[in-house]
């Protein structure tokens, strides 16, 4: 993601004129529009936190930026193309029944067991989890989800999809995620209010450099 500021042709001289012998100004102007970039992407107002019910930390563990220098003046910041779990490892799960750690505002409600081929309720106990995604759609229940851990040792909530391929007795799971910090990025709304954000927040921080040049 980049932002662009557009200057007429004397003005972008000037600039230029003015910056040709202060590389470190322009940079740590540069460097303010990427960091700022960064606030509005994690922000409530024009961010991801608009449309997908995550908080701020989980953004920023997604986001990497790469700040100018002097020498090399251009910034940019980057994010994670990689769905956040439904599972919040901030809260690790103990394993067995105990309630594990939830993202989206998630919820765990017991729900009737299952029955075995005889119609009686199958050992152990069984919940439902739902979850509020996006805040703008309604939550989300999976009537059969659980927690477990992979052979990995990454945990995460799952769903059973059907029998498992290419081998013997177990079942096919499917991790619950939502969208990626990248996907919701990609739309339109949300990536031009963050552009153009950046890019008056980039004009600001020439005119503040400026300024200080011409002291």
């Amino acid at each position: 993601m980049a932002s662009g500021v557009k200057f007429d042709k004397r003005t972008l001289k000037h600039i230029k004129d003015l910056f040709k012998d202060n590389p470190k100004w322009i940079s740590q102007a540069v460097n303010e529009t990427v960091k700022g970039i960064r606030t509005d992407i994690t922000g409530d107002k024009i961010g991801v936190r608009t449309e997908l019910n995550v908080k701020k930390k989980q953004i920023s563990d997604n986001i990497t930026l790469t700040l100018a220098t002097p020498k090399k003046l251009r910034g940019v910041v980057s994010t994670k193309n990689k769905p956040i779990s439904a599972y919040d490892s901030s809260k690790p799960w103990s394993g067995g029944d105990t309630k594990p750690g939830l993202n989206y505002q998630g919820k765990r409600t017991s729900r009737p067991r299952a029955k075995n081929k005889d119609g009686k309720p199958m050992a152990g106990k069984a919940f439902k989890y739902s979850f509020q995604f996006k805040k703008t759609k309604s939550r989300e229940t999976f009537a059969q989800a659980f927690p477990a851990k992979m052979p990995n040792g990454k945990v995460g909530i799952f769903i059973r999809t059907g029998p498992k391929v290419g081998g013997k007795g177990g079942q096919k799971l499917k991790k619950i995620y939502s969208s990626s910090i990248a996907d919701v990025l990609s739309n339109d709304p949300v990536i031009k209010a963050i552009l153009k954000a950046a890019e008056e927040r980039m004009t600001k921080s020439i005119e503040k450099q400026m300024k200080r040049i011409l002291q």
